[in-house]
């Protein structure tokens, strides 16, 4: 933990409140440049049943359809001094981020992770890019979600800092995995990375029906294009912000019935780091 101690540690709704300026500030540089955002995810839930944060998540995430992303990344990158104590990573501003996910970051604190290659990060709300995904759903998930979720594996443990075994409990998935990750170590990150970047080109986006989150993250899960063909306002605190038109049919592809409550004992933050102060 370096210099960071407890004192200076913030608590969720520390969190929270420093993630809405941060919402602010992307919904400024969108509205800037042009892009559009949609709240998704827990966010999403949040928006829906709390009119905000759920109370235990310790995070913010959007999804861009990929021109938009990249439209949005390429202004922060270029406008970099202008926007601190804000600032965009992504693998092209920062060698050892290990995400193909861009994240806008208040600098003013530091997240320190359990678990991942270490790069300077600060609280950060997530953009994730939405890619082509074809029209034939059962031929585009036999084709990617496999190898997409194997390489994702292999991805993680070549960005991890530490070993630990299978959460198998088999003594030979834990040789397996400490010899493929050996493998990954050696590749390094960026190779695995890449190749997971390679997914965005399999379909064109304006030809596919379906849309997906093909760069990041394991499975696979489909989106009709056509719930991200508009979108509409909701509350989120303080706030009026962009969901998806389908955000009921995206949530409900998700997490099923999504306005009932978790049990009690699974109301708690679920990623894997703290945040100090600077």
């Amino acid at each position: 933990m370096g210099d960071y101690c407890n004192e200076n540690e913030l608590t969720i709704e520390d969190v929270h409140s420093v993630t809405l300026k941060l919402v602010e500030k992307l919904i400024q540089i969108c509205d800037a440049v042009g892009v559009n955002y949609y709240v998704a995810y827990g966010s999403l839930i949040g928006a829906v049943r709390h009119k905000g944060f759920i109370p235990w998540d310790d995070d913010f995430d959007v999804v861009m359809l990929r021109d938009d992303y990249e439209k949005f990344c390429d202004y922060c990158i270029h406008h970099q001094d202008e926007m601190k104590p804000y600032k965009l990573l992504t693998r092209e501003n920062e060698k050892n981020y290990p995400y193909n996910i861009a994240r806008l970051n208040n600098m003013d604190y530091r997240a320190v992770y359990e678990n991942v290659q270490g790069y300077d990060s600060g609280v950060f709300i997530d953009i994730y890019p939405l890619d082509g995904a074809g029209s034939d759903a059962e031929q585009v998930i036999r084709r990617v979600k496999k190898k997409k979720s194997d390489l994702f594996r292999v991805t993680l443990w070549s960005a991890d800092d530490h070993y630990t075994k299978s959460t198998y409990h088999k003594w030979y998935r834990s040789v397996a995995k400490y010899v493929v990750r050996s493998y990954a170590k050696i590749r390094g990150s960026k190779y695995f990375l890449d190749k997971m970047e390679n997914f965005k080109n399999l379909y064109d986006i304006k030809k596919s029906r379906y849309i997906a989150e093909m760069t990041w993250d394991s499975g696979l899960t489909l989106y009709e294009k056509k719930w991200f063909e508009d979108y509409i306002y909701m509350d989120f605190e303080n706030l009026k912000v962009k969901v998806p038109v389908g955000y009921d049919e995206f949530l409900k592809c998700h997490y099923g019935d999504y306005m009932k409550l978790p049990p009690a004992e699974e109301r708690v933050p679920h990623h894997e780091y703290k945040v100090y102060r600077r």
